[in-house]
């Protein structure tokens, strides 16, 4: 695909040796100083090993536009879970520098994206703006996506966090929870455990998800051990917290949160999750507390942790207010039909 001063090119992430990545690594560095100008750099080293270890269940495809005289100037992504539910939706993601937008770079990378979709017969298309990049809602809208999911992505300055709270909560776990106990793991989860968790992870349909056309999603102990690989060979720490009751050796929930040596200061809680049998007893928000408290014994360096909930999860997110989590980023997940933007980029 031409236009009169750039070239769209396929980019293969899993093979690209390191003097393919580094233009990629620049240009990416340069879109995320827009959209968080004061978090760190992310060194070359750390955002080549997540690249190059995705997970195996997700198919992910990528292409550059690059202008005339060799530089990038825009990215796009096309993707999916290759595991089973929702086979009808493919992620998009495209990004263009701020200089070189409205000049047709961003409509050539999605023709691009459609064209993939079609080839793997995706009828559905998902797309992410945020509210820091106020073009990409403006194209959402002008292409005809509708609004499927808002979230609200929160953080919490651990400096500011009332360690007396999280004394209360874990003290009062002990009375309404007595039955229960607290299994820590690692960077890993234990093969003894792996079937319940993997059963456990799925209480994460019962999520809200608004208006978004998706199925419940499956989890495997397969996809936990890949996911867990994944994360091991980028460089990514992860820490889970489960909540087990005691008498009937059931798994009622669990907390997880992820930080890398290369940025140890930003961490990011994952998912925080009470199946509803088990509801009603403090238990996420002991998890959430004991989760917390060993972050202050153990990561010194940590100043800050972030957090996605859907602006309509009022359960959670009155958990995470009572701790100290303020608003940070608003971002919609759009869905539009694959045949729709086919339609749009013929106009």
């Amino acid at each position: 695909m031409t236009s009169l001063n750039f070239t769209i090119e396929e980019f293969d992430s899993r093979s690209a040796d390191d003097a393919a990545f580094t233009p990629v690594w620049e240009l990416n560095e340069a879109l995320r100083r827009e959209k968080r100008p004061d978090d760190p750099p992310r060194p070359f080293a750390a955002y080549v090993a997540r690249e190059r270890n995705l997970p195996d269940f997700i198919l992910v495809e990528q292409a550059l536009a690059r202008r005339n005289d060799g530089a990038l100037i825009g990215i796009a992504g096309f993707g999916f879970d290759t595991s089973g539910p929702n086979a009808h939706i493919g992620q998009v993601d495209v990004s263009v520098l701020p200089a070189e937008r409205r000049r047709g770079v961003g409509r050539a990378l999605l023709a691009w994206a459609v064209e993939r979709a079609r080839v793997h017969n995706r009828r559905l298309l998902f797309m992410v703006t945020s509210s820091r990049i106020e073009a990409g809602v403006i194209v959402a809208e002008r292409i005809g996506a509708r609004r499927g999911l808002e979230n609200r992505t929160s953080q919490l300055v651990l400096a500011d966090l009332d360690r007396a709270m999280l004394r209360d909560w874990q003290d009062r776990a002990a009375e309404r929870a007595a039955d229960y106990e607290l299994l820590a793991w690692d960077d890993t989860y234990p093969e003894e455990w792996i079937t319940p968790f993997a059963t456990l992870c799925e209480v994460m349909n019962t999520a809200p998800r608004e208006d978004l056309d998706v199925e419940d999603d499956k989890v495997t102990p397969e996809k936990l051990r890949s996911w867990m690989r994944s994360m091991i060979a980028s460089g990514t720490h992860a820490w889970t917290l489960v909540a087990r009751r005691r008498s009937s050796g059931a798994l009622a929930g669990f907390s997880e949160i992820f930080w890398t040596d290369a940025n140890p200061t930003i961490l990011n809680q994952g998912a925080t999750a009470v199946h509803p049998d088990f509801r009603n007893l403090g238990l996420g928000r002991w998890l959430k507390a004991a989760m917390l408290d060993r972050v202050l014994r153990e990561l010194p360096n940590a100043e800050f942790v972030r957090t996605g909930n859907a602006q309509s999860n009022a359960p959670m997110l009155a958990i995470n207010v009572a701790l100290g989590f303020k608003p940070y980023e608003a971002t919609t997940i759009w869905q539009i039909e694959t045949d729709t933007v086919a339609a749009y980029l013929t106009t």
